[in-house]
């Protein structure tokens, strides 16, 4: 219910409030996005940019004594009812997200996934949640009839290896994978204040901020340095960040991999020229970098929240 669009941003409470953006909506949106937020004693800050309510709903939570840790992976797609039959209003769909079809192990104890819903019946959400837990009462992704929107999820795995998805509309739902949590394995999370790595709007990437300002075409890729870059530790093997489309003519999508990999998932998606942002956990390349990709002509936004190392 924001009374005009404009951007939320969730942080530390630091003392300047930081450039970046957690989420963006328009007049009367409901829109959701996940995001790993350092903390200042415990607590979070909120700033929204015009009048909107807004809801907090926690998936879990990273201290430094805690045994479980990020196993980042080459985002791998797990499920999408377009090539079978959509998620019908009311129904319960159990999703395999660790075990032998995918790269978590049966004992992980939570992956980061990519949910995306599409061809929407009418406005609504969907949720997803441990198959051997009872259903929340949170949603995970809200999106408007006929459209598409993504969200990054953090969600505890059942015994059995599976999530589940139920949904109070009828939607295609896309479900990828870009890592997994274990107990005593995998990298420890380093929270930053929250800042901006790129931005086409001023500058190419934080690698060469010299570069004249333009969107990112079609089909181009966009390296952004994260490992070493702005003071982060120069040995990140992952990176937890939010991503932004905006000002594109056209609908489309954007991908982000490690660079030197390759995947057929998307991060988000953009109808409009409206600002689009979803979060993401996601593997550095060798050296450090992620790049992205978008099937149309935008400027892209890309700003870090912390890291795994």
């Amino acid at each position: 219910e924001p009374s005009a669009g404009g951007y939320f941003t969730a942080f530390n409470c630091s003392a300047v409030q930081p450039e970046v953006s957690t989420l963006n909506y328009t007049t009367w949106e409901t829109v959701a996005n996940q995001a790993v937020v350092p903390l200042d004693g415990g607590a979070l800050c909120a700033y929204a940019s015009t009048d909107t309510h807004l809801i907090i709903d926690i998936n879990g939570y990273v201290a430094p004594s805690g045994r479980s840790r990020f196993v980042p992976v080459d985002p791998k797609r797990l499920l999408d009812t377009r090539s079978s039959a959509p998620l019908a209003a009311g129904a319960r769909l159990g999703v395999a997200v660790a075990g032998p079809s995918s790269p978590a192990p049966l004992d992980a104890t939570a992956v980061a996934l990519n949910v995306t819903v599409t061809d929407a019946a009418a406005e609504g959400w969907v949720r997803v949640f441990p198959c051997d837990a009872a259903e929340p009462g949170v949603s995970s992704v809200n999106v408007r009839i006929g459209g598409v929107r993504a969200n990054s999820v953090i969600v505890p795995v059942a015994s059995d290896g599976t999530v589940c998805l139920t949904s109070n509309i009828t939607s295609n739902v896309i479900v990828d994978i870009t890592g997994w949590f274990g107990r005593n394995t995998g990298y420890r999370f380093i929270p930053l204040t929250p800042m901006r790595l790129a931005d086409t709007r001023s500058f190419q990437a934080a690698i060469n901020p010299a570069a004249n300002a333009r969107p990112l075409e079609a089909g181009a890729v966009l390296e952004v340095q994260v490992a070493g870059n702005r003071g982060i530790p120069a040995d990140a093997k992952a990176a937890t960040v939010n991503l932004v489309a905006l000002e594109s003519p056209v609908g489309g999508w954007l991908r982000v991999v490690p660079c030197g990999a390759w995947s057929d998932v998307s991060n988000l998606n953009y109808l409009d020229p409206a600002p689009v942002a979803n979060g993401a956990n996601l593997k550095l390349s060798a050296k450090g970098s992620i790049c992205v990709t978008s099937s149309e002509r935008t400027h892209v936004i890309v700003d870090v929240n912390g890291v795994w190392l």
